[in-house]
């Protein structure tokens, strides 16, 4: 059920009908609080991060336990920060290994070759592109929430995320937070939500009382009417590209990339028509150069055609 948007403005991410404001709309998404558990030795929380030693290692969120809907936990302001084993060992241990892991005593324990690669570490070591994180729930679903550092081809410098969990239709009241990388994995906070599914109906109706009427799809073109009785923001699934332009009463309006790739416009209130045509990026212009180099090339012929020949 589509309950909020997220637009692209320039690399910025902008919520439109957030998580507070749904809760404070009708209380469809719900906020958990959890109690956290770092049972799990490769983990541990120190000075506003969590602190991974060992990969895969991570947190369990504890809570009181919710069935039949939908579970959602969010992060912003995510960064990472990698760890090589020459920081676990030498490194400062509140930054690199609060729980004393990686003392002397156990690297004087360590084979020759390997106290070989620890030292290596502090000179050749890469920080991990996709220190990815994965919520593990109780019935077996994992989904993993997907996060690139500048070293990655695929880096968008995106530091907040929605991970939908899916449909929880047995009594669940916990999840483990897995980090896939060793090092620092700062934010600055980590949410869950809940949203129930028994007003699902309530909310479909809802949605029904403003739809496009009188649609109209042409290869590149797309009309209809549309009366919203409040302010509204119109998502339409159609794959968001330069080339589109949107009309509200025949003006031009901004055409927003929404949810990541699709269009998306402001509708204020009432009656409205609106049309979103598409045209292929810089084709009048690469006609109007190519008019142009026809014309300088046939001027240039003709003028080769009238130049006297010389006799020698």
């Amino acid at each position: 059920m589509l309950e909020a948007v997220v637009l692209d403005e320039v690399g910025q991410d902008i919520l439109i009908s957030p998580v507070k404001e749904l809760l404070q709309d009708d209380g469809q998404i719900e906020e958990i609080f959890y109690k956290t558990d770092f049972s799990d030795k490769g983990a541990s929380l120190s000075q506003g991060a969590i602190v991974v030693t060992d990969e895969y290692a991570g947190v369990k969120l504890e809570f009181d336990p919710v069935s039949d809907g939908e579970l959602f936990c969010t992060l912003h302001g995510l960064q990472y920060e990698g760890s090589s084993k020459y920081d676990l060992y030498f490194g400062e241990d509140s930054l690199y290994d609060p729980r004393h892991l990686f003392n002397m005593t156990n690297f004087e324990l360590l084979e020759y070759r390997d106290k070989r690669k620890v030292l290596k570490s502090r000179w050749i070591y890469e920080e991990p592109t996709e220190p990815n994180v994965v919520a593990v729930l109780p019935n077996g679903r994992e989904p993993e929430m997907l996060y690139q550092t500048e070293g990655s081809f695929q880096y968008n410098d995106r530091h907040d995320f929605t991970l939908n969990l899916g449909y929880i239709n047995e009594e669940t009241d916990n999840i483990n937070l897995l980090f896939k990388k060793v090092g620092r994995y700062s934010f600055d906070s980590l949410s869950l939500y809940f949203q129930p599914l028994d007003h699902y109906e309530e909310s479909v109706s809802k949605r029904r009382e403003t739809v496009i009427e009188d649609l109209k799809i042409e290869n590149d073109k797309l009309t209809g009417k549309i009366a919203p009785k409040q302010d509204k923001f119109l998502l339409v699934s159609i794959p968001f590209s330069i080339g589109w332009k949107a009309f509200l009463d025949g003006e031009e309006v901004k055409v927003h990339p929404a949810n990541d790739m699709f269009l998306g416009i402001s509708v204020p209130a009432g009656e409205h028509y609106i049309e979103f045509r598409y045209e292929t990026p810089f084709l009048k212009a690469g006609a109007i150069i190519s008019l142009l180099a026809w014309l300088m090339l046939g001027g240039y012929l003709l003028f080769r055609r009238k130049e006297p020949k010389r006799k020698f």
